[in-house]
C-alpha cells in the first residue's frame, strides 16, 4: 500500500452547529455544486446559550460554499429532508410545557414554504406510509407487490423502483438481494445477500447515478465486529438503477474497524476509521490505493458528496462521546480546487 501523504483539499467551516438526528440518513443535502441546505444555528449562539443555561432552536439554512455566506429559510426546523426543490421539516410552536406546544409542518419550494399543524395519520395508514428519504414523501407500501409479508422492502428514487433486501427480522441472511425497477415485475437478483448491507442504509450518489451498500462485518452474522481482521479489504458496493452491480476493495487500513465510514467522491473514497476519538482518522483513498491524510480530527458522523462529487459536506464532531464545549459542526471539504 502506497504511503500517506499530506492533504492539500481545503476545509471550510460554516461555523454552524448543525442538527443530524438520523442515523441512517443524512439531514443536510447539497441543493447544487455550490450550496448546502440545513438545520442548525450559529456556533457562537450555541456557546452564549450554553453559558447562559438557555435552550437553542435550530432553523432552516442554505450554507453557499462558494460565496461563504449563511441564509435563514425558515426560524425553526427539524428532521429535514430535501429533494430537487422539494423540502419539508417539522418543529413544536410556542414555549411553554410540552404538552401545550403543536407541532407543525413546514414544507414547498426553496422560494415558497407553507407551514401548517401537523396531523397524526390515521391507524391504519400508519401501518403502510413510510417516509421515502430519497423522494422526501410519504410512500404508501401497499403499492408494492407482496405487502403485507415478511420481505422488507425499500423505495428508490423516482424511476428507480424498490429493492428487496431480505426479510424484516433478518433472519435470512444469505437472501440474494433484489431489485424491482419499473417494468421488472420479476426483478433483478443481485450478486449481493442480505447480509452486506443490513447494517448500514443504502445512501444514492449523483455524480455516478448509483446507490452504495455496505456492511459492518467482514463475515456473515456471528462474526466479531470490533476489530476488522488485518489485511482484509473492505468491500463497498455500487448498484445501478439497471441492476448492474460493481465492488470496489477498500485497502486495509490501520484501526479499521466494522465502525468504520466510507463517503465516494470523483477523487476517490474518503474512509473515516478507528473507534476511538483519539485514534480517528480520515484519508482519501485513491483508485491505485494511494491513501492521503485528510486534517480531519475527530468524527465525520455522516457525509455526503456534491452532485458533482467534489465537494463532500460532513457532520464534524472533534471530541466524539469524549465531550466538550463544542458542538457538532458542519464542514466541506473540496477536492477539485
Amino acid at each position: 500500500l502506497a504511503g500517506c501523504q499530506r492533504s492539500p483539499y481545503p476545509i471550510l467551516d460554516s461555523e454552524y452547529w448543525i442538527e443530524d438526528l438520523m442515523l441512517t440518513f443524512p439531514t443536510f443535502y447539497w441543493i447544487d455544486n455550490d450550496r448546502v441546505i440545513f438545520t442548525g444555528a450559529p456556533y457562537g449562539q450555541i456557546l452564549e446559550n450554553q453559558k447562559r443555561g438557555e435552550l437553542f432552536r435550530a432553523a432552516v439554512n442554505i450554507w453557499d460554499t462558494k460565496k461563504q455566506v449563511v441564509t435563514q429559510v425558515a426560524q425553526r426546523g427539524s428532521g429535514l429532508c430535501y429533494h430537487n426543490n422539494y423540502l419539508r421539516y417539522s418543529y413544536e410552536s410556542g414555549d411553554g410545557p410540552p404538552e401545550s406546544r403543536q407541532p407543525m409542518i413546514g414544507e414547498g419550494t426553496l422560494d415558497r414554504v407553507t407551514e401548517r399543524p401537523s396531523k397524526e395519520l390515521p391507524r391504519d395508514a400508519q401501518l403502510y406510509t413510510v417516509r421515502n428519504w430519497f423522494t422526501c414523501r410519504d410512500f404508501d407500501m401497499r403499492q408494492l407487490p407482496g405487502y403485507g409479508d415478511r420481505m422488507r422492502r425499500i423505495p428508490l428514487r423516482e424511476g428507480h423502483g424498490y429493492l428487496e433486501a431480505g426479510e424484516k427480522d433478518l433472519r435470512t441472511p444469505e437472501m440474494p438481494l433484489r431489485l424491482f425497477p419499473p417494468g421488472h415485475p420479476e426483478g433483478i437478483e443481485l450478486p449481493l445477500q442480505e447480509w452486506q448491507m443490513s447494517d448500514r442504509s443504502i445512501t444514492y450518489l449523483a455524480f455516478e447515478n448509483v446507490y452504495l451498500l455496505y456492511n459492518r462485518r467482514p463475515q456473515l452474522p456471528g462474526i466479531g465486529t470490533t476489530t476488522w481482521p488485518k489485511n482484509l479489504s473492505y468491500p463497498l458496493h455500487f448498484l445501478s438503477p439497471n441492476g448492474k452491480v460493481r465492488t470496489v476493495e477498500v485497502p486495509y487500513i490501520e484501526r479499521m474497524s466494522g465502525g468504520a465510514s466510507f463517503y465516494p467522491v470523483r477523487s476517490g473514497i474518503v474512509a473515516s476509521v478507528g473507534d476511538h476519538p483519539k485514534h480517528k482518522a480520515t484519508y482519501l483513498v485513491r483508485a491505485n490505493g494511494e491513501r492521503i491524510k485528510l486534517p480531519i480530527a475527530g468524527f465525520i458522523i455522516t457525509a455526503v458528496a456534491s452532485p458533482d462529487g467534489c465537494k463532500l459536506a460532513f457532520h464534524h464532531d472533534e471530541d466524539g462521546w469524549l465531550g466538550s464545549s463544542k458542538p457538532p459542526q458542519l464542514k466541506m471539504i473540496n477536492f477539485c480546487n
